[in-house]
């Protein structure tokens, strides 16, 4: 199968690297993957801001790029759900409008089309510790995602799931971050620090192992989000490691107070 891989703005401005890892991924399944340069942003800032005109200014290019497409993986829940959900309402009555309707059913969240689609959950990774899994709302809420990333992780030798013992949003929310700085920060830090839920252990040095990207915030965090995206940290053993799938919610849950922390440290080694 050809898989049109089309990478959110944030994953290729923060995380490349966890696209190359989803095409890595669908090439050792045995799948060809492409990714369209001209594929940018998929609209959903404007959309989601009440300004469909523009938001069709920048989908329209999307959409014709993607015609022709066999299958559209997106390695977010937000860009998904705006493709899949919204383009159909985005493009009603216009020339666009069967378009949107052909793209969106050939669309799919990465984890979706790994194990709804292919029927793929082992992909023989191993991970010692314990972890939490984060849902994030377009996913879970627009999309219905929440069995499929759990299915992979179940195949993760040595890994341990528990889950949280609430389910709410990481204060991101799109625009509503930059809008309302104050407000998506103290919603990040909530979710983040609510004990019993989940703790994440304190910063090492890069050369510790195993690793996890930090996932820096965003608003009034844009400084220190520049300099810590690629940071990692050293997970301890008694520690939840936080799991989030591929989308904002990742650029929510460590605040800029310890994002400034190792960003120092790492400056000082």
């Amino acid at each position: 199968m050809t898989v049109t891989l089309f990478i959110p703005c944030f994953v290729d401005a923060l995380y490349p690297h966890a696209g190359i890892s989803m095409v890595e991924i669908l090439e050792r399944l045995g799948h060809h993957v492409v990714c369209p340069d001209e594929i940018a942003c998929c609209g959903q800032p404007p959309f989601n801001s009440g300004y469909h005109a523009e938001a069709r200014t920048i989908a329209t290019p999307v959409l014709e790029k993607l015609a022709d497409a066999e299958a559209v993986v997106i390695g977010s829940g937000s860009c998904g759900a705006m493709v899949k959900n919204f383009y159909p309402e985005l493009f009603k009555e216009t020339r666009h409008a069967q378009l949107a309707k052909q793209v969106a059913a050939r669309t799919w969240e990465f984890s979706d089309f790994l194990v709804s689609k292919l029927g793929v959950t082992n992909l023989g990774a191993k991970f010692p510790h314990k972890v939490t899994f984060h849902d994030g709302c377009h996913g879970l809420r627009e999309l219905g995602i929440h069995q499929q990333p759990r299915a992979l992780l179940a195949q993760v030798r040595d890994l341990e799931l528990v889950e949280m013992t609430e389910v709410s949003c990481c204060g991101f929310g799109g625009t509503f971050a930059a809008k309302f700085p104050m407000i998506s920060t103290a919603m990040g830090q909530r979710r983040r620090d609510r004990r019993g839920i989940y703790r994440l252990q304190r910063f090492e040095l890069p050369d510790a192992h195993p690793r996890l990207a930090v996932a820096p915030g965003q608003a009034d965090q844009n400084h220190q989000s520049r300099r810590g995206a690629e940071h990692e940290m050293k997970l301890s053993s008694n520690h939840f490691l936080f799991v989030t799938s591929l989308n904002r919610c990742m650029v929510k849950l460590v605040s800029d107070s310890t994002i400034k922390q190792f960003s120092e440290a790492r400056l000082a080694a």
